[in-house]
C-alpha cells in the first residue's frame, strides 16, 4: 500500500498531491521541519531586494515557515497563497495610509 502510495505521489506536481509524506516516530507524525525551513530561508532571500536589508529577509524567513507550516498543516496550496496575499494587502494598505500626504 505504501508503494502505491509512493508510486502515485510521483505521478502529481507537489501542488495537487491531496497530502504530504510524513515520518512516523515513537507513534508520532513528524513533519518536514526540513523543508519548512529550507523553503522559509528562500522566501526570506527571495525578499532581500529594492534596497531591503538583512533584517527584513529574516523577518520573511519567519513568515515563509509560516506559510509553510500551514501548508503541511492543511494540505492545501491555497492557505498560504491567500494568507501571503492578505499580507500584501494590508501592508500595503499601512504604507499607503501613512503615505497619503
Amino acid at each position: 500500500m505504501l508503494s502505491k502510495h509512493v508510486h502515485r505521489a510521483h505521478e502529481q506536481p507537489l501542488a495537487v498531491q491531496p497530502h504530504l509524506p510524513v515520518r512516523l516516530h515513537g507513534g508520532r507524525h513528524v513533519l518536514r521541519r526540513r523543508g519548512v525551513l529550507i523553503s522559509g530561508v528562500v522566501f526570506g532571500l527571495l525578499h532581500n531586494s529594492g534596497g531591503r536589508n538583512l533584517a527584513f529577509a529574516a523577518w520573511a524567513s519567519g513568515v515563509g515557515c509560516l506559510y509553510g507550516a500551514s501548508f503541511l498543516v492543511t494540505h492545501n496550496i491555497w492557505v498560504p497563497a491567500a494568507a501571503h496575499a492578505v499580507s500584501n494587502f494590508v501592508s500595503a494598505a499601512v504604507w499607503k495610509g501613512r503615505n497619503s500626504d
